[in-house]
């Protein structure tokens, strides 16, 4: 459907205003009037005519955009967030500041989140549950998470997905890819609609928590017998679209270095476990935790580690993961032309991208850090190199494998902390 088309409809018509009011009222009014998206409201183009933007000039474009998804809501709000992983596509800097957003959510009234249950569970709250915690644990931009217990005493977590959120983001959705379209010839440099095909896909996994249900299930299987590392149950009788129920683990996070050794964990131990568990699944599984950070891995009680949250997992299918052996070897013998050939067959190249340019690139940072020893090498720093060399030849990577290098660097990052002998 074409922007003017989407601009026609009533219930778009307000929203299309504001998005125009907010972004010009934080400086952006240049490129508001490049798009030419006022033409399409009369209203916005008056008050813009009557009200220039005052901006604050000690502010940073990163910082103003920032401000202007905020004021924008849930959708913006979520739309940077996942920006905030994609410095590949945005660059490090507007990734950095987007990461202001990932805290930004009120809670939603406890007395709403007993009757948003009651209505997807059709039963009174108390027939569910023997215990239900008002007070959430964790908030975000789509949901919030309680603590509860089953009839059978079982510990548990429920996510509650927000009122009216899927309707907002949806509608939301519409204009965005209007305004993508237009914006796509204008700042190709940014590939509009590439970022909101990707927004688009992950949005619509989160709203829908069956899906996050069914990759912890996944897990929950795969890991039964592990022994060192477990995920948790999912009741899938409390389970719906809006209504997630999975088993409750108490344990300290990985990241408390000083509570476990008051508990006397073996770190060490924990350390090679974890990292032997996120190397089976990238090169066995091909399914991975994308968002391993210290707060989603607790050490229970007995020494397991115990992943959670599985909102964000990565794929690699079978030809993915075989082009990253032959890199790995690729890498190990210097064959750099095969590494640059490799590499940007795994990667969605633009009309700059320049072969000879990119494999000169990579060959400095190959040399950069292979006389490094191993102990001494920053994985984020070679994860964030690698990603900019890729960004300034013009070579978007695919959100796999973007999810897979920051997963790799996570797990290297937590595994140091725990010992800093051991290398992933």
């Amino acid at each position: 459907m074409a922007f003017a088309d989407i601009a026609r409809l009533p219930r778009n018509i307000q929203r299309i205003g504001e998005i125009i009011v907010a972004f010009a009222r934080h400086g952006f009014w240049p490129k508001i009037a490049r798009l030419r998206l006022h033409e399409h409201i009369p209203l916005a183009k008056r008050f813009l005519a009557t009200r220039p933007a005052a901006t604050d000039k000690t502010e940073t474009d990163e910082q103003r955009l920032v401000n202007a998804f905020s004021d924008l809501g849930t959708t913006f709000v979520k739309l940077g967030q996942i920006l905030s992983s994609r410095p590949d596509i945005v660059g490090d800097t507007y990734a950095d500041a987007f990461k202001e957003l990932r805290d930004r959510a009120s809670p939603i009234d406890a007395a709403v989140a007993r009757q948003i249950i009651e209505e997807e569970l059709r039963a009174p709250i108390g027939d569910v549950f023997a215990s239900f915690d008002d007070e959430p644990v964790g908030c975000g931009s789509i949901a919030q998470v309680h603590g509860a217990t089953l009839k059978d005493g079982t510990p548990v977590v429920v996510k509650i997905r927000r009122p009216d959120i899927e309707s907002t983001i949806l509608a939301d959705m519409a204009i965005l890819r209007g305004i993508a379209k237009i914006a796509e010839p204008q700042f190709p440099e940014i590939r509009p609609t590439q970022i909101i095909d990707e927004f688009d896909r992950a949005v619509r996994r989160e709203l829908d928590f069956t899906a996050e249900a069914a990759s912890t299930a996944k897990f929950h299987a795969l890991l039964a017998d592990a022994g060192s590392v477990c995920a948790p149950a999912v009741f899938w009788e409390f389970t719906t679209a809006a209504v997630l129920t999975i088993q409750r683990f108490d344990g300290v996070p990985i990241g408390d270095i000083e509570e476990l050794d008051r508990r006397g964990h073996d770190r060490k131990r924990l350390a090679k476990e974890l990292g032997e568990c996120f190397m089976s699944q990238y090169f066995q599984t091909g399914m991975f935790h994308a968002d391993p950070h210290p707060g989603n891995l607790l050490v229970l009680g007995d020494g397991t580690i115990g992943m959670i949250d599985f909102g964000m997992i990565g794929h690699l299918s079978t030809e993915v993961k075989n082009r990253l052996t032959t890199m790995f070897i690729a890498a190990s013998t210097e064959d750099i032309d095969f590494l640059a050939d490799a590499a940007a067959e795994l990667g969605d190249a633009g009309e700059d991208f320049e072969r000879r340019q990119f494999g000169s690139d990579l060959t400095d940072l190959y040399h950069k850090y292979s006389g490094m020893p191993l102990g001494r090498m920053d994985t984020r720093r070679l994860f964030g190199d690698l990603v900019r060399v890729a960004r300034q030849n013009d070579l978007s990577l695919r959100r796999d494998l973007v999810l897979l290098g920051k997963s790799v660097a996570a797990i290297s990052a937590v595994a140091r902390t725990l010992d800093p002998s051991y290398d992933v």
